[in-house]
């Protein structure tokens, strides 16, 4: 198909892509280690608290920046860290907040104070990310149109299966 009749195809996705392609998976080039010293610098850059919106766009920045479109068109994050800098700052708290809140409280209640705060947290994460997201070129933006209910609500299922499976 070429450009032109991917342009006038009515069945075409955003822009100008076909449809068939809109339901393929993105492709990853993730480099073990790249992926393993940036996970672990950003983690502690996170719990630092004070570096923790830097280290968490310039890690998923360069997430993005290692996944591409089908076809090939590379993925940016346009993202500034002043922007999210209360969403990381929470994210370095919370980890904090965990170690602190088993010495308070029984194991059971904090567990489950945890999860509730982690789900929130990545659903968070979740409806910052996706819309921050671009094809390299512009032509394509990301959009997410679930509920921050319905993302914790998935969050709390994910953290119950890992205790059911690994116990």
């Amino acid at each position: 198909m070429t450009d032109a009749s991917i342009a006038d195809d009515p069945v075409a996705g955003a822009a100008g892509e076909p449809a068939a392609a809109a339901g393929r998976p993105l492709e990853p080039a993730f480099p073990a280690w790249g992926l393993l010293w940036r996970s672990v610098v950003s983690t502690l850059g996170i719990m630092s608290v004070v570096a923790a919106p830097w280290a968490g766009v310039w890690f998923y920045r360069w997430f993005a920046g290692n996944l591409a479109l089908p076809g090939g068109r590379p993925l940016r994050l346009d993202a500034e860290a002043g922007a999210s800098g209360l969403l990381f700052a929470a994210m370095g708290l919370s980890s904090w907040l965990e170690d602190g809140l088993g010495d308070l409280v029984d194991r059971t209640p904090a567990l489950v104070i945890s999860v509730l705060v982690e789900a929130a947290l990545w659903a968070w994460l979740i409806r910052w990310l996706i819309p921050r997201l671009a094809a390299d070129d512009g032509a394509t933006r990301f959009g997410f149109r679930g509920s921050f209910a319905g993302l914790v609500a998935w969050t709390i299922l994910f953290y119950a299966g890992v205790v059911s499976l690994i116990g």
